[in-house]
């Protein structure tokens, strides 16, 4: 199992009535446990248990993800 970090990019928005405003986006630092990976998605965990299960899984698009880092790979 592999404990991953990564910065990407994410949606922006406001609420209510506003003026209208640069388009912007938002960087997102994350770390956690990488459940999987395909062509198309990260996946990972804040947590596992003992049994195999994951809690609190995020999908984040592949191309939205920079600077991916493998902090620590430890046995399952």
């Amino acid at each position: 199992m592999k404990l991953v970090s990564f910065e990407w990019i994410d949606s922006s928005s406001t609420y209510g009535w506003n003026k209208p405003e640069k388009d912007e986006t938002v960087v997102i630092r994350t770390v956690g446990w990488l459940v999987n990976r395909t062509p198309k998605t990260l996946t990972i965990s804040s947590s596992q248990s003992k049994y195999g299960k994951f809690l609190d899984q995020i999908n984040v698009p592949r191309f939205a993800v920079r600077n991916y880092r493998v902090l620590k790979e430890v046995a399952d």
